[in-house]
């Protein structure tokens, strides 16, 4: 009984200590802007497949166009926006692609 207690707290904390740095993350106005244009990036990392880019130049071209597709809807000023979280978003677009292939 005491295996599952201990078992059952330390999932508990590890739980915790994740929704403590995502939740932030997913309500502050970059959760918004990420949400908001994973849409887009999907679009965007689909064209960007059939242009036959691999790698780095296709990741590059599919972040400036993810930038130009970002202030053309009017989600946010792409220069206050870090190259990371562009990176993320477009990397969540192509496993989202990738996780829907059969």
């Amino acid at each position: 009984m005491n295996f599952f207690h201990d078992l059952f707290a330390r999932f508990t904390s590890a739980v915790r200590t994740i929704l403590g740095f995502v939740l932030p993350i997913a309500e502050s106005d970059a959760g918004k802007i990420i949400a908001d244009a994973l849409p887009l990036a999907t679009q965007i990392v689909t064209a960007v497949a059939t242009q036959g880019l691999k790698g780095t130049t296709a990741r590059d071209a599919a972040v400036e166009q993810l930038k130009t597709q970002i202030t053309n809807q009017g989600l946010a000023d792409v220069s206050s926006i870090a190259g990371s979280t562009l990176n993320f978003i477009i990397e969540t677009a192509v496993n989202h692609l990738n996780s829907t292939k059969s």
